[in-house]
């Protein structure tokens, strides 16, 4: 049954519809050479590939490459649904390769407790499809929608409420126990630098990314100094060494009958701990549970992660702020990016472009943006 539809979009202020990466590659060559990496990888040596495609709904940072399968074995058909994941020589997070990504599907595959994708392997060669990549079967189910945004369009809008909690529930369960993999499972994610905690690694790696981006003088890079010198000044006294997912939200969840059944996407994954996923997944779900009865409030996130890994959540205003940082230098790259390509006009990649998230900075920095307010604070309990 579809439920009443609410007005208005946690997208709100953003300016811009996220970009997904399709397919750009000749269908025939592409066909082929996935073909005979398929029949080596499966022993299938009559495997043939049917439809082939890619998701509509969300996917920035790399291609994903759907293919349907078919072969015999003992006289049965078989007939199998694969996701091939590619490097981009374009990329929006620069030092993150893919390999890391298919490390953390490896890592993860032996925990029941976070269902993630099984894989079938990874192929470092680039003359296959033209850059690395790795293959994973492909899980049943459905995602909460980028574009549009799922408090636009979709089944958790068409949800009911009840539906809707126990989408979030899951959803929060699952991170939990995401959390509470031991952390020896990442050494490929160890910081470089031995003496650096894994929070301290990121946070140089953002340093980074917000240097080659050469902002240029505008009060968008007044803020992003000023938040800069507040992460520094203010930095955790107790410096974490711990997963963190980097992009936790519920649009990076697969969802059947509303219970989590895979878990995605590692492109930021890192050790800086599980406060930096709860602090992003606040600000990437906006207001989404003031447009959606039964998506749980910042607060009852919180509440939720404690009481289900028997820990307390320190300095979440401090990764509030960095989440706002970080967000801001992502979305200026990739504003400059799409406009560049012609999806949005010159002015978005100027240095002073609006910038909700470096708007969202300066807020919780008490600082008031410039001209018209477009975002506002999260309501989060003592901040």
């Amino acid at each position: 049954m579809v439920r009443r539809r609410v007005t208005g979009s946690a997208n709100e202020g953003r300016g811009y519809d996220s970009p997904i990466m399709g397919l750009n590659r000749d269908m025939d060559q592409l066909r082929t050479a996935l073909t005979g990496w398929l029949c080596t990888r499966l022993g299938a040596p009559d495997l043939r590939i049917g439809p082939i495609d890619s998701p509509r709904t969300s996917g920035v940072a790399n291609e994903t490459i759907l293919v349907d399968t078919e072969w015999t074995t003992v006289g049965d058909t078989i007939r199998q649904r694969f996701v091939v994941r590619v490097a981009t020589s374009r990329p929006l997070f620069t030092d993150r390769p893919i390999h890391t990504q298919y490390l953390m599907y490896e890592a993860l595959g032996d925990e029941p407790e976070v269902p993630v994708p099984r894989l079938v392997g990874y192929e470092s060669d680039p003359e296959i499809i033209g850059a690395p990549f790795f293959v994973a079967e492909r899980v049943d189910g459905s995602v909460p929608g980028d574009r549009p945004h799922f408090t636009e369009s979709g089944f958790v809008l068409d949800a009911s409420p009840a539906e809707r909690r126990r989408l979030w529930e899951s959803a929060v369960d699952a991170l939990s126990q995401l959390h509470r993999v031991p952390t020896s499972r990442f050494d490929f994610l160890l910081p470089a630098d031995p003496d650096h905690s894994g929070l301290q690694a990121e946070l140089a790696y953002w340093r980074g990314y917000a240097d080659q981006l050469d902002v240029g003088p505008s009060w968008n890079a007044e803020i992003l100094d000023h938040g800069w010198n507040w992460l520094n000044a203010n930095q955790p006294s107790l410096q974490p060494t711990a997963l963190s997912w980097g992009d936790a939200r519920i649009g990076n969840m697969i969802f059947r009958d509303f219970e989590v059944v895979a878990l995605l996407d590692w492109d930021t994954v890192s050790l800086a701990g599980p406060a930096a996923d709860l602090a992003w997944w606040i600000q990437m779900d906006r207001h989404a549970w003031e447009l959606l009865t039964g998506l749980g409030t910042p607060d009852e996130l919180v509440d939720r992660w404690q009481a289900n890994t028997g820990r307390e959540v320190d300095d979440l205003q401090w990764h509030l702020v960095f989440t706002a940082f970080r967000l801001g230098v992502i979305r200026m790259k990739l504003r400059r990016m799409m406009a560049s390509d012609g999806l949005l006009p010159p002015s978005a990649a100027l240095p002073g472009a609006h910038n909700e998230s470096i708007e969202l900075l300066g807020l919780w920095l008490d600082v008031t943006p410039q001209g018209e307010r477009v975002v506002r604070k999260p309501s989060v309990r003592g901040l």
